[in-house]
């Protein structure tokens, strides 16, 4: 019994491997293909926890993004309606991404930016001064980034 998330990580990966190759197993794909069918699948496994699904459906208050860069599950995701979502990433590029969310038309008012310069700075503590209660079921998600020196 495999859990949702498992599952429809699973399927992403079938349908991108038939995209890709015409065909589901054989080990057609490339290195190159592996890698693409990875990011996917991740991606889906990651968006399926931060809607909770991963950890058997139970609510998820709060929702931390850390090294957020461009990341959208706050703004795709139902979960940026039921729950507080947190972006932390460096004052830089959260302007450049604020910016831009700007001129696309899309409502950021529901998400709390915290920047933050992780080579320097308590990341923890400034999140928790930005307004996390860390006592609140909260799903962390840290994808592709390096850790920090």
């Amino acid at each position: 019994d495999l859990p949702p998330a498992f599952l429809r990580a699973r399927g992403a990966i079938e349908r991108w491997e038939y995209f890709v190759t015409g065909r589901i197993g054989g080990g057609a794909c490339g290195c190159f293909d592996d890698f693409v069918l990875y990011m996917q699948a991740r991606t889906v496994y990651l968006d399926a926890v931060a809607g909770g699904e991963a950890s058997g459906g139970g609510s998820v208050e709060q929702l931390v993004i850390l090294g957020a860069g461009f990341d959208t599950r706050c703004y795709r995701l139902d979960i940026g309606k039921t729950a507080r979502c947190f972006e932390v990433d460096a004052p830089t590029t959260q302007a450049l991404k604020r910016e831009s969310l700007s001129r696309a038309g899309v409502d950021c008012s529901h998400v709390t930016f915290v920047p933050v310069d992780f080579a320097h700075s308590d990341w923890f503590q400034c999140l928790c001064d930005a307004g996390f209660d860390p006592r609140r079921r909260t799903v962390f998600i840290w994808e592709g980034c390096p850790p920090p020196p």
